[in-house]
């Protein structure tokens, strides 16, 4: 009895091992159904969407996007114009620095821009052309569509610089024509060349601030209509549009192209939370304006934590390398459509000006004769482009990123008015300003709106 009771008490230990082996077994037949069945579950969802989503992008790209099978003669003369650059490296950045930054560094250009003569008389003779169109036909490498959009455009700009450097106001106006028509059909739905149009946006409108300050634009007053009508052309804001729409296929190329990453469930939920952010900023970048697109910006839940642990970065691994090119996308594109609607609205002010002999007293007073229309402000839904017709300080603007009236001040007339910037300055930015004065009187400028 005692005997029975002492086996009982203190069972032998082949017992539990058996029951640890049978514990450890059927944990594991768990985890490996639990992962079977998510896996499964996943791949059906990630197969609808995928399937979905490449049918959209490729019909976005044969659909949105023009596409020749037959080139244009302006296609072919811009791939000319874009073989013929003959610059290092080096020259490509001294060429960039110095179109961005005209006036604040001393580069001389002459060289290279010399040097790419051929280049320049190929855009100039394309951008003669009534129509242009690149066909994605063409064998391109992955850096082709920054080549075509930016390269080609920087060194238009750096042209324009230069000429207006040597007092050649009809030749500058002409090169920073070439700058704006180079980027009007784009090379296929790419959100590459969504990115190198938002860049060179940027860089254009650095010059044209120069241009309307500085040049002679009464030189050749028929060019300096073409170049306002180019900023106020819509289908490169619409190509722009319609490549970041395309983009959903370079996101799913990047699985793709990850190898086994990309076919574990890890991968497959990875690309399901990634086609899902993707979906939703191009949806918000669609939307009619830019306050409404912020809106919707704001509710898409960013599927990348920020922490940089191994175990909470590994399962996104591809959504780190793609989903940064996505994520301002929305605002970015209002924010290209503003400063281009802007420029071309004072361009057209000193082209009255030089006409006339004064600024007009509105913008109404620039239609039709100068503009089509006074253009929409992206930032301020129903409303037009905003003029300040002060003596010592005219400017045209757009109330900006804050979406709030600033009266034209923006962080030109502060750091002129010796207020110095807090870091985060940059990020809240007031109106987007073009200035029609190259000189502005601190003692004049109005009071920021806080």
């Amino acid at each position: 009895m005692i005997a029975g009771m002492s086996e009982v008490a203190h069972p032998p230990r082949w017992f539990w091992t058996k029951r640890l082996a049978w514990g450890s077994a059927l944990v594991v037949v768990g985890m490996v159904l639990f992962y079977a069945g998510w896996d499964v579950w996943l791949r059906v969802a990630v197969g609808r969407e995928e399937e979905a989503l490449r049918g959209m992008g490729v019909a976005l790209t044969h659909g949105e996007v023009p596409t020749e099978r037959v080139p244009s003669r302006a296609a072919v003369l811009y791939r000319d114009a874009a073989a013929s650059l003959t610059m290092t490296l080096e020259e490509r950045e001294q060429v960039f620095v110095y179109a961005r930054r005209y006036g604040r560094e001393t580069i001389d250009v002459s060289a290279p821009l010399a040097a790419n003569g051929r280049a320049l008389a190929l855009m100039r003779e394309a951008s003669r052309e009534e129509e242009m169109a690149w066909a994605t036909t063409y064998p391109l490498s992955f850096t082709g569509p920054r080549v075509v959009t930016r390269e080609l455009s920087t060194v238009a700009c750096a042209a324009a610089l230069h000429a207006h450097d040597r007092g050649m106001g009809a030749e500058a106006m002409a090169h920073f024509y070439d700058a704006l028509r180079v980027e009007r059909k784009p090379i296929g739905a790419s959100v590459i060349w969504t990115l190198a149009w938002l860049m060179s946006v940027h860089q254009q409108t650095t010059v044209g601030q120069h241009l309307v300050q500085r040049a002679d634009i009464g030189a050749d007053p028929a060019m300096t209509r073409r170049v306002i009508a180019a900023l106020l052309d819509e289908k490169p804001h619409e190509n722009a549009m319609a490549c970041l729409k395309g983009g959903w296929t370079d996101v799913l190329s990047e699985y793709d192209a990850s190898g086994f990453y990309g076919a574990t469930a890890f991968g497959r939920a990875d690309r399901l939370a990634t086609l899902r952010y993707v979906r939703g900023v191009t949806a918000a970048a669609a939307a009619g304006d830019a306050w409404a697109s912020t809106q919707m910006a704001k509710r898409i839940e960013y599927p990348v934590t920020e922490s940089r642990t191994v175990t909470t970065r590994l399962p996104r691994q591809v959504a780190l390398m793609v989903l940064p090119a996505f994520s301002d996308s929305a605002m970015r594109l209002h924010l290209a459509r503003a400063q281009r609607c802007v420029l071309a609205a004072a361009f057209a002010a000193r082209l009255y000006e030089v006409e006339q002999g004064k600024l007009p007293a509105t913008l109404e007073a620039l239609v039709p004769a100068y503009l089509p229309a006074v253009p929409d402000d992206p930032f301020a839904p129903g409303q037009k482009v905003r003029y300040v017709n002060e003596a010592n300080d005219p400017r045209v603007y757009s109330v900006g990123e804050n979406f709030a009236d600033d009266k034209g001040v923006g962080h030109a007339h502060r750091r002129a008015a010796g207020e110095m910037l807090r870091p985060w300055d940059e990020y809240n930015r007031p109106d987007l300003v073009m200035y029609l004065r190259l000189a502005r009187a601190a003692s004049t400028m109005p009071k920021r709106v806080e």
